[in-house]
């Protein structure tokens, strides 16, 4: 049933119908609509579908499954949850049009003065990488999206509650995997950063916009 609502949104013809598929779907419609006048909206072909890994929740009961998605263009696939709810099984779009779409690569690429959320993996650098990066001021986090080759070197700064919990998350090899709000920031000579702004969930479960 889980994958048969997955077929069912990665094949909706448009937004419209894909909605019905959704987690949420009454918070995210204009959200929805709104995003497939910049993005190309239709079917999402794909090669193939595998269940990766697999959570019930304690209280609920309910389950939710993480599917692997492999496209031509992201060979290596990318995770899409799919969640039960009481009126059957639910899409995360969210995170789903963020993997697809490559939003962090675009965002750490782009233009400074922005800022975004995004599912990272995080991770300590490696001691003589942080020897060369950081300074008295700012702590340095390597970032991840679940896509090959995107990795980005991002800057906390010290002596705050947010670096203390991000060097506990990643102590000692750790890997962590939240949702972290970020900023794109600029130098006065015009070089660009990453500065991690606030953690929004420690986890990439699914939760209500």
């Amino acid at each position: 049933m889980a994958e048969a609502a997955l077929r069912a949104f990665l094949e909706a013809p448009d937004w419209s119908t894909r909605a019905a598929h959704v987690l949420f779907p009454e918070k995210l419609r204009a959200a929805m609509e709104a995003y497939s006048r910049n993005a190309p909206d239709g079917p999402t072909p794909f090669v193939s579908l595998s269940v990766e890994n697999s959570y019930t929740d304690k209280q609920s009961g309910s389950t939710l499954f993480i599917f692997k998605v492999v496209t031509e263009s992201l060979p290596t696939g990318f995770p899409v949850a799919v969640s039960e709810t009481r009126n059957g099984w639910n899409v995360d779009w969210k995170t789903f049009v963020e993997f697809r779409d490559d939003h962090f690569r675009k965002f750490a690429d782009g233009p400074a003065d922005k800022t975004g959320r995004f599912h990272l993996i995080a991770s300590a650098p490696p001691a003589d990488r942080a020897a060369g990066t950081e300074n008295e001021h700012f702590s340095s986090i390597l970032l991840d999206p679940p896509l090959p080759g995107r990795q980005r070197m991002a800057y906390v700064r010290k002596s705050t509650e947010l670096h203390t919990k991000l060097k506990a998350a990643t102590a000692e090899g750790a890997i962590f995997t939240p949702v972290l709000e970020l900023a794109k920031r600029s130098t006065p000579d015009g070089r660009s950063y990453l500065e991690v702004v606030s953690i929004a969930a420690t986890d990439w479960l699914p939760t209500e916009p």
